[in-house]
């Protein structure tokens, strides 16, 4: 998309300052398809007010512990028409069902709760067997 007049548009410094994010992080979004913003002829990203909205939204979501995958579910749960806490309360029954799916699948291959050590009893060596004390005492071996 070309867009003639930039002067709504803002560059990733101020974008930076007005969301709290670091401009690596910005540009992460941003490859991740979470932010699109558009481009100057010379390739300076700028961002629309919607675009700031867009990532203070991804940045509240993050600090309250969401992971990246449940932002991207809840965004796409707003495109498609949901408000905001409802597509966040439809991600935290997603998740939770997720997590009560994983931790069964834990509990079937957990490992026994005592695991002996691998090597508990000293080996045996077999019967005539002194070749580490005869080396030791600087004898040979038969």
């Amino acid at each position: 998309m070309e867009v003639d007049d930039f002067s709504a548009l803002y560059p990733i410094g101020v974008v930076k300052n007005l969301t709290g994010l670091s401009e690596r992080r910005l540009r992460y979004y941003e490859e991740q398809g979470l932010v699109h913003p558009q481009r100057t002829p010379g390739g300076q990203r700028l961002y629309a007010p919607a675009d700031v909205d867009r990532l203070k939204w991804i940045k509240d979501l993050r600090d309250r512990g969401l992971s990246l995958s449940a932002v991207r579910e809840v965004l796409a749960r707003q495109q498609s028409g949901l408000s905001a806490q409802e597509a966040v309360l439809a991600v935290a029954a997603w998740a939770a069902d997720f997590e009560a799916r994983d931790d069964d699948v834990k509990a079937r291959f957990r490992p026994p709760a005592q695991t002996p050590p691998l090597y508990a009893q000293p080996r045996a060596e077999p019967e005539g067997w002194r070749g580490r004390e005869r080396h030791r005492q600087g004898g040979e071996r038969k």
